[in-house]
């Protein structure tokens, strides 16, 4: 009996030690305050104030504003050690409450409780700071009681000075019940509190990267507590702040070090950073995580986003790349991906890879098989996408010297994905397959692509190159009218351009009307008096006109201009 009656005291101690872990007795409440200081990137003092443990692991809260723009912080505890702030857990200016992480051992805490069931007249124990073994609570009393978002909101008795701000409010139980805030109300005498409660929303998540009052202080953050959202977090951080993403990488790692996407994305953050070496070294991790079953990365993705990553530096310019990261490289992880498990993406990869290396014909290979893949008519594609795809089919066949008849056709199974209405991504394809056309000698065709590009584009969008070489096109199906509306579509654009008027009488002569020819020359050498083809122009239509002495006149005065082919026309209005 005396045994079992022993049994059940110790059982009682540890149940009694369990409920009141982290919380200390409101005589003790002094021992989780502490002093807080913040500090810039240059080392200067932006400010201090005061806080309080919420967690025996060095879990404490402390006012926002202090915070703001700090990128180094600590606090000095009530017996004078001093510790450095490791991570922020959660901000908010609304709020004016930080909650954050410090490094150290037998830490003394306050447990949190909420002010959902105060009224005014409550009393409650406001602890401060101090250093002394003893600490001095000072009874408070509730003054009012406001509803603020889903919390309370508190007047209080206690004086509005520094000394009385961001400090516990216990209720009888010991528990934080409230924080004390400075009241901002013109000449306020007595202070605020916000409900305790609120220190739960002080937290981390996947979107945690855009929350501004999180970006406005500069200590590196906590991770969000679940692996899938810290992982979107950081990856996500990587294209923003590089020192607080370094960090955010460097715990993910820490927390999941199986978790093969963690070294992946931290190595293509390392790449940005040009620390090579480093991320080569992550990729090496990456490989050996990956042979794990039940890994999240197969070896084949790894190997496949290694050369998407060392593609990417390629085209997008980066110099001095080590000579361990060149396309041959990409290439041979691409392959690699594709021999261990095959797919469009990886093939496309190759492809990729080929073409960066100028090996066009072997490109076009991959490229063409790919496009004729079943696969790509799935969801994962869309039809820009395969837009794309059968464009870079067509431009490496071109390159690689096919038939330009071949490539015009490739060029028609582009524009055969594109989905309608046509945005301007289609316009430019069109606009790709009217200059091969052209090329070709297709003018009519052309001439509708040129068309379909003005029509989704605008008007208003066209340059006076683009009327000008429509124009041409349509002088050569002898288009006489619309060669004539687009001259001056482009004369209309660009004025000073010499070239137009002179085009402008041209097509006036081709389409048979020469006295508006005539017309059109007598206007622009009043203007041009030295140009030779205005005379020509001029002469060759008075000739036409049966006029062939001053069509004689027009033309000997452009041979005394220069032009050298004058001789048959003179002969031919003899």
């Amino acid at each position: 009996q005396l045994m079992k009656t022993f049994t059940t005291f110790i059982l009682a101690l540890f149940v009694s030690a369990a409920a009141f872990a982290g919380s200390l007795s409101p005589k003790d409440a002094h021992k989780a305050m502490f002093n807080v200081f913040t500090f810039d990137q240059n080392g200067a003092l932006l400010g201090s104030g005061y806080g309080f443990f919420t967690a025996e692991s060095g879990e404490a809260v402390a006012s926002f504003q202090l915070f703001r723009g700090a990128s180094r912080a600590e606090i000095v505890d009530w017996k004078g050690n001093r510790l450095p702030v490791q991570r922020i857990l959660g901000a908010s200016e609304n709020y004016d409450l930080v909650r954050f992480t410090v490094e150290g051992k037998k830490i003394s805490a306050l447990a949190i409780g909420g002010a959902q069931d105060l009224t005014a007249g409550n009393e409650l124990t406001l602890v401060r700071y101090t250093t002394e073994k003893k600490g001095a609570p000072q009874a408070t009393q509730v003054l009012q009681v406001d509803n603020y978002d889903a919390y309370k909101y508190l007047s209080i008795s206690a004086t509005n000075e520094n000394a009385n701000l961001t400090c516990p409010l216990l209720d009888a139980s010991g528990n934080v019940v409230a924080i004390s805030q400075r009241n901002v109300g013109k000449d306020a005498e007595t202070a605020c509190a916000i409900d305790a409660r609120c220190i739960q929303a002080l937290t981390t998540n996947m979107t945690s990267f855009m929350n501004s009052d999180l970006q406005a202080i500069l200590i590196p953050k906590a991770l969000p507590a679940s692996e899938q959202e810290a992982m979107t977090y950081v990856y996500m951080m990587g294209y923003k702040d590089s020192l607080q993403a370094h960090t955010a990488f460097n715990d993910f790692v820490t927390a999941y070090p199986e978790n093969v996407e963690g070294y992946v994305s931290r190595a293509a953050f390392l790449a940005r950073q040009r620390q090579f070496e480093a991320a080569d070294a992550d990729y090496a991790q990456a490989f050996a995580k990956a042979e794990n079953p039940t890994a999240n990365m197969r070896p084949d993705q790894v190997h496949h986003s290694l050369s998407a990553l060392i593609y990417q530096q390629w085209v997008s310019g980066v110099q001095n790349l080590p000579e361990a990261w060149s396309m041959q490289r990409a290439y041979d992880e691409a392959t690699q991906a594709q021999a261990a498990h095959p797919s469009t993406d990886y093939r496309m990869q190759q492809a990729n890879c080929l073409f960066a290396m100028k090996k066009y014909q072997e490109a076009y290979e991959d490229f063409i098989a790919v496009c004729h893949d079943p696969a790509i008519q799935g969801d994962k594609w869309t039809a820009r996408g395969r837009t794309e795809l059968w464009y870079s089919a067509a431009r490496s066949l071109e390159l690689a010297g096919g038939d330009s008849l071949e490539v015009i056709a490739l060029m028609d199974s582009v524009v055969a994905q594109m989905p309608r209405p046509y945005d301007a991504t289609a316009a430019r394809f069109i606009l790709e397959r009217a200059y091969r056309l052209q090329a070709a000698g297709e003018y009519r065709r052309a001439i509708a692509d040129y068309r379909e590009y003005e029509n989704i584009m605008g008007p208003r969008n066209m340059t006076d190159r683009f009327y000008y070489n429509r124009e041409q096109l349509e002088l050569e199906c002898k288009m006489y009218q619309q060669a004539l509306d687009d001259i001056q579509s482009a004369m209309a654009i660009n004025s000073s351009d010499p070239t137009y008027p002179v085009e402008q009488a041209y097509i006036l002569l081709r389409a048979g009307l020469f006295k508006e020819t005539v017309q059109a020359c007598d206007d622009m050498i009043r203007v041009v008096k030295d140009n030779p083809d205005y005379y020509k122009f001029r002469g060759i239509a008075l000739g036409e006109l049966g006029k062939k002495r001053e069509a004689r006149e027009s033309l000997l005065k452009a041979q005394s201009l220069g032009d050298p082919n004058i001789e048959p026309l003179l002969e031919r209005y003899k």
